[in-house]
């Protein structure tokens, strides 16, 4: 059975960051996940969602992305899906209609990341939970590619539309093979 190790984490603890981003993952790994609990400072869409972008290598050209999603809403006008050049999430904002304590799942999963001949699969979905507005439940699923380098990806980013609100976090986790054991650990920057 795989293993997950925890290579790096960080909790928000003071406002004003626009992104978070995990720099020099070590490539001894089989797959990455990225666990998270979000929440954005902005007002976001009449719905109360914010923009929740991952960007591999901490490449932020949207043309180097695209990705098929689903939305399942529990309250409202049911379903969406679609495809897009862009690696969009969706999360809680600070929308005046949003429960304040609720903050928003995100968990991000890619495949083979240290592979240096191939482009780069990944699947990621976000939650926003009893918004109080428009809806009471969305899950946004989402299934991406990034076409930008073949490379290795060593430095993740994760910014969100407005800033992180406080209490904010997010954990990287490298997910070994059956034969074989990774190591190592990575570090966290933010702005």
């Amino acid at each position: 059975m795989p293993t997950m190790t925890k290579l790096a984490s960080y909790k928000v603890s003071s406002s004003g960051l626009t992104y978070i981003q995990f720099d020099s993952i070590p490539s001894s790994y089989f797959d990455l996940q990225i666990r998270g609990f979000v929440k954005s400072t902005s007002s976001g869409d009449s719905n109360g969602y914010s923009a929740l972008r991952t960007y591999l290598r901490a490449d932020t050209t949207d043309a180097n992305y695209s990705r098929m999603y689903y939305e399942t809403y529990a309250v409202g006008t049911g379903t969406a899906a679609g495809k897009s050049a862009s690696s969009n999430g969706y999360v809680p904002s600070s929308y005046s209609g949003n429960t304040a304590n609720a903050f928003g799942m995100y968990n991000c999963y890619i495949h083979n990341y240290a592979n240096s001949s191939t482009y780069k699969s990944y699947w990621f979905d976000t939650t926003q939970p009893a918004s109080g507005g428009t809806y009471e439940m969305f899950w946004d699923q989402n299934a991406g590619y990034y076409t930008g380098s073949t490379a290795a990806i060593s430095s993740i980013r994760i910014t969100i539309e407005g800033n992180y609100v406080v209490g904010s976090q997010f954990e990287l986790y490298g997910i070994e093979t059956y034969s074989s054991a990774g190591s190592g650990t990575a570090s966290v920057t933010t702005g």
